[in-house]
């Protein structure tokens, strides 16, 4: 489980502190927006800009009392925030999961191979 040992430098949010101060901060910003309070100065300007994706770390597995996905179907999480194997824990943007048994990721696994299994 050499990735795990390896999270905190591949991740922006090197820590569980600095973790929740930008959550919190993102939640208390769209809460004040659906209030119809906007910022009358924005951080930073964006000129050309469009709509995008990006990679962010998620967890892939069999799924077993997810609300939507049947038990034993190969499932990709959202964002995942926090991973402790030693407890059997993770938390993805969504909900906790409690972790089963590891299995080492395939080269080149991605969403297609995910829901093809």
């Amino acid at each position: 489980m050499d990735e795990f040992a390896s999270l905190e430098s591949r991740w922006k949010w090197s820590t569980t502190a600095k973790t929740i101060a930008r959550l919190r901060s993102l939640a208390d910003d769209l809460e004040a927006v659906g209030a119809g309070r906007f910022p009358e100065l924005p951080d930073a300007l964006l000129t050309s800009w469009s709509v995008g994706t990006r990679l962010a770390p998620c967890l892939i597995g069999h799924a077993f009392g997810h609300p939507s996905i049947g038990d034993g179907r190969r499932a990709i999480t959202s964002e995942v925030y926090y991973v402790d194997p030693g407890r059997g824990l993770a938390r993805t943007l969504s909900r906790w999961y409690k972790l089963g048994s590891y299995e080492p990721p395939e080269s080149g696994i991605g969403i297609l191979s995910v829901t093809n299994r």
